[in-house]
């Protein structure tokens, strides 16, 4: 079975990267609740693709208000 898109877990440096925040602000997005993680293992976190799609859209939505 192939994986959708909105399906791929990505690692904190690909979601740094999409957002274009540094590590440190990432940590407080999920820290905060912002923006949702998942434990990998006992120490990596993933971010799944799809809560990305859900953060910026709310922020769109937001700013359209």
């Amino acid at each position: 079975e192939e994986k959708k898109p909105e399906d791929r877990l990505l690692t904190i440096a690909e979601t740094c990267a999409i957002l274009k925040v540094s590590r440190i602000t990432l940590h407080k997005m999920t820290c905060a609740g912002e923006i949702r993680s998942i434990l990998v293992g006992s120490r990596s976190r993933r971010i799944p693709s799809r809560e990305i799609d859900r953060f910026i859209q709310e922020r769109l939505e937001s700013s359209v208000n």
